[in-house]
């Protein structure tokens, strides 16, 4: 299965959906950028880029607050600390922007056709996973909280 065939069917599920987006070229594949959806929590709103390349689908969920310069370190930690165990995604840190999003990656290879029970599974959990972390991330970033406990805040909610 190739970029554009999983593109396609991503565009389908988004417009059945009634989901907004926009999208473009890139090398080796597409991305389709949904620009705000919202968020019960701290972070309000949550937008989600979708990109194909090659055989891959790849989602990103974005928080749409930046951690400043002087809590990168404790973000980092934020980051290895919940990232320990964590399936099927990760977190990422860009240390240079101070973004924090979380990346779903699927190696759609063996398919001959892309599954839309597959993207009704997994495109709504990078943005399920900043739900459930949001409000730890916001208070990491601000200042409020250190990596350890707002961890712990996560980890007690989620129970």
């Amino acid at each position: 299965m190739n970029a554009d065939a999983i593109f396609d069917a991503v565009k389908q599920f988004l417009n059945e959906a009634h989901i907004g987006f926009l999208s473009a070229p890139i090398p080796d594949g597409w991305s389709v950028y949904c620009p705000s959806l919202s968020a019960p929590n701290r972070l309000q709103t949550i937008s989600q880029t979708i990109e194909t390349w090659e055989s891959c689908l790849i989602l990103y969920a974005h928080c749409l607050i930046n951690t400043p310069t002087e809590r990168i370190d404790e973000m980092a930690k934020f980051v290895a600390m919940a990232n320990f165990n964590l399936l099927p995604g990760n977190f990422d840190l860009d240390v240079g922007t101070g973004e924090v999003r979380y990346r779903l990656f699927l190696d759609c290879r063996s398919f001959e056709t892309f599954p839309a029970n597959y993207l009704m599974r997994f495109l709504p959990l990078p943005i399920l996973m900043l739900h459930q972390y949001g409000d730890a991330i916001v208070a990491v970033a601000n200042g409020e909280s250190d990596a350890e406990t707002a961890l712990a805040h996560v980890d007690h909610n989620a129970r």
